[in-house]
């Protein structure tokens, strides 16, 4: 049997610096750079033992880090 793995983003701080992330991306790149599925945001989660690492990046090639837990 497969175990499900969920990854969150739970902190106050990174879900306010994703949403700013979010709303700059979503007004300026949607229509320059567009998906077939519609995806803008890439999510990648590295569970390390201090904590989760979280990067987000744009289709436009910006990034931010969402590292609340390891510091």
């Amino acid at each position: 049997m497969i175990k499900k793995i969920t990854f969150s983003i739970t902190d106050s701080e990174d879900l306010k610096k994703l949403k700013s992330f979010k709303e700059v991306h979503m007004s300026t790149c949607r229509d320059k750079y567009p998906d077939v599925l519609g995806a803008l945001l890439e999510y990648t989660f590295i569970p390390t033992g201090l904590g989760n690492y979280c990067i987000v990046k744009c289709s436009c090639g910006e990034q931010i880090t969402l590292d609340k837990d390891l510091a």
